[in-house]
């Protein structure tokens, strides 16, 4: 959780610096086997899969023009 909370952070940091104006969501973790991801937007959404020791996880985004 913290991992995301820093990913997502630096993430907005870098894109409000290069003229962005953006809200987040609160990331959420889910470690669960056969769990089904309901995202908040209807954009088209990035998977990130990353590799570890510990075992593979993914980072899922999207973006989505304010309304």
């Amino acid at each position: 959780g913290e991992l995301t909370n820093m990913i997502c952070g630096g993430a907005k940091a870098l894109l409000v610096d290069n003229g962005f104006d953006l809200d987040l969501t609160t990331p959420e973790v889910i470690s669960d086997i056969g769990h089904n991801i309901e995202h908040k937007s209807s954009a088209k959404i990035l998977m990130l899969p990353f590799s570890s020791e510990a075992g593979t996880f993914y980072v899922e985004v999207s973006f989505q023009k304010k309304s």
